[in-house]
């Protein structure tokens, strides 16, 4: 019995390496997709290269386990606002919000105007920095002589942050196994393989920095809509609107008269063929007469 046991580990211990060597890789056939993906994967990982933050089972099912310093993460909050108030001069007010905006460290990204009869609105939108927002608005709505509507919304995008940020270090750690990989590579197949899946990966990798840096500045920078109106008595409304009438029939008409001008051939040629229609009549009916 003992002397069996013997020859079956002496027949295992020759076999195996048999096995072993025999499916090494000496196909030249370029490396499908799957297989290099699973390979950066299961590949270990040179600490000069990358920095190794999960398990590779972790990374391999595309979840990265929150680490401490995610666990502790301060919210991520995008906050908005919007405020329509009535104001006595409108462009004293339009100086006096520029004034603060500047001592809050914002700044204009859209200025629109607008007539109703005889109302003026001006509406402005504003970027300021998140932690000053509220003191912001505050200083605006301050002293003014009636506020129609102040709206102002929070939406927290921790969850969405930290997804960004997640996906964006398994990509780049694999993007690091592919450099591994394509340092190995022994054929020019293999190479083509490796580096057009890195080709890949960067394109998804430039997309989420891309979503991650406008999301980080919506985080960063709050928007304030400010809608301010002043109304003007009726009769300089009547007035006002009376003189832009009257400005607008004497450019019709000049604009009348202009094209008249261009088709002068053709009114020639029209007022001709009038007065020939006419003679033509008159000498038909001198002969009837006759």
């Amino acid at each position: 019995m003992l002397k069996n046991l013997l020859t079956i580990r002496v027949l295992v211990c020759l076999v195996i390496p048999v096995v072993l060597f025999g499916c090494g890789p000496t196909s030249n056939k370029a490396i499908s997709p799957r297989l290099l993906e699973r390979s950066a994967f299961e590949m270990p990982v040179d600490k000069s290269v990358a920095v190794h933050t999960g398990s590779d089972k972790e990374v391999e099912a595309g979840e990265m386990t929150p680490s401490k310093e995610s666990v502790s993460f301060s919210r991520k909050v995008i906050k908005e606002g919007q405020i329509s108030f009535r104001t006595q001069d409108l462009a004293a007010t339009r100086v006096r919000i520029d004034k603060l905006l500047k001592q809050h460290e914002g700044f204009v990204v859209e200025e629109n105007q607008f007539r109703y009869g005889d109302r003026i609105e001006q509406r402005l939108v504003l970027r300021v920095p998140a932690d000053k927002f509220d003191s912001l608005l505050e200083a605006i709505t301050k002293g003014i002589e009636r506020l129609d509507s102040r709206h102002v919304t929070v939406q927290d995008v921790t969850e969405k942050y930290l997804d960004f940020k997640s996906r964006l270090r398994t990509k780049k750690e694999l993007e690091d196994r592919y450099r591994q990989l394509l340092s190995k590579a022994t054929t020019v197949k293999d190479m083509l393989a490796i580096e057009e899946q890195m080709s890949k990966l960067r394109e998804d990798i430039e997309s989420i920095e891309g979503k991650l840096k406008y999301l980080q500045n919506r985080i960063d920078y709050s928007t304030l809509t400010v809608t301010f109106y002043e109304r003007r008595s009726s009769l300089t409304g009547f007035t006002s609107q009376l003189s832009e009438r009257l400005i607008s029939g004497w450019n019709n008409l000049i604009w009348f008269a202009l094209g008249l001008v261009e088709v002068w051939p053709f009114i020639l040629i029209a007022l001709i063929l009038i007065f020939a229609v006419r003679a033509i009549r008159r000498g038909r009916r001198n002969r009837k007469q006759d």
